[in-house]
């Protein structure tokens, strides 16, 4: 008999869609996904399958949802977080019936007052509605403890996106044989101030004799795309792209930078460490834990110095140097995938 697996979503993410690829293609399941917006789905290719069934809460009423999942009976469900009420509500009623209820969580554990709060309410806000945490890292590991899941209802690998796609982009970049090393920074990612814009202000300051020939692609949308700061002869900017053009952009290679002033996680930067990317990350960045040894350099998101002084690094090392980061990156990014994601979900079963 298929275990029946019912995700509640903001959105259909590539992590997502490419952990559920794995799920429908190694193990006996049957699906339906739960989405919040229909229109963000449009980067993302699901094909067509009898046992994968997609709606949107924008467009269906909460009664179509209870008949829907009374004669679904879901074994497993997998929550976006504990941040939608609606879908914590759900959960409520549906642990009541014994199902084994999942909590996706990225943040990290600060210590704030507001964290400190919910750790005390979580018996009756988080632990009533979820049986299990689902985290990425270390950091949200900790977190998850506090509220009360003890380790052994707590899985990890929570974003292992499709490193095998990202893995082909460093494939085809060793094959080309591109020498020097291209001299290019890569963003890929929301425009928005905490995320992007200290980074543009740390490339402007760079001097001609400083940048060389050094440029900086910006990919992505939000707040910032008409930003005065994009407006740099040194700096190329187009909106958000499908993961098979990523990864196509990833086989040009060159230095992934994510240096937010906070960043939870940043599933970017396993994708682009597998394609072999050496990677300048920001310390508030999660993932930074994970993927960042060898293979680039750690700066201060919230310091434009910082940031500055992390591409003068990467400008100054000598071609050998580069290409030895790109083979390191490639190595850690590979650690986990969206098969690794699959089977930590159906470890429950």
């Amino acid at each position: 008999m298929p275990t029946r697996i019912l995700f509640l979503t903001a959105h259909l993410q590539p992590f997502l869609a490419s952990g559920i690829r794995s799920l429908m293609l190694d193990f006996d399941v049957e699906i339906i996904i739960y989405c919040q917006k229909r229109e963000e789905n449009r980067l993302i290719d699901i094909q067509p399958d009898s046992r994968l069934r997609i709606f949107t809460y924008d467009y269906e009423p909460e009664t179509f949802f209870w008949k829907t999942i009374e004669g679904f009976k879901p074994d497993i469900v997998v929550c976006a977080g504990w941040m939608f009420r609606i879908y914590t509500s759900w959960c409520k009623a549906l642990k009541r019936n014994g199902t084994k209820n999942i909590c996706a969580m990225d943040t990290q554990w600060k210590g704030s007052l507001k964290q400190t709060l919910l750790v005390l309410c979580s018996p009756f806000i988080i632990k009533s509605a979820f049986t299990h945490a689902w985290v990425p890292g270390e950091r949200q590991e900790v977190y998850a403890l506090r509220l009360g899941f003890a380790e052994s209802e707590i899985l990890h690998h929570l974003y292992a996106p499709d490193t095998l796609l990202f893995d082909k982009a460093y494939q085809d970049f060793m094959k080309s044989e591109i020498k020097p090393f291209p001299k290019r920074f890569l963003y890929v990612g929301r425009l928005e101030k905490h995320k992007v814009k200290n980074l543009l202000l740390a490339f402007r300051s760079l001097t001609d004799a400083e940048r060389g020939d050094w440029v900086l692609t910006i990919i992505g949308n939000g707040s910032l795309e008409n930003s005065p700061l994009l407006q740099h002869s040194g700096i190329h900017s187009s909106g958000s792209l499908p993961q098979q053009q990523l990864v196509k952009l990833a086989s040009q290679n060159g230095v992934f930078c994510l240096c937010s002033a906070d960043e939870p996680w940043g599933t970017v930067v396993q994708e682009f460490s597998a394609a072999g990317l050496p990677l300048l990350l920001s310390k508030q960045c999660g993932s930074s834990d994970h993927f960042l040894s060898d293979n680039g350099f750690l700066c201060d998101g919230k310091d434009v110095q910082s940031l500055k002084d992390g591409l003068l690094k990467f400008i100054q090392s000598s071609n050998t140097d580069l290409f030895k980061m790109s083979k390191i990156s490639n190595q850690l990014g590979m650690g986990s995938s969206s098969a690794t994601w699959a089977k930590e979900l159906m470890r429950l079963v």
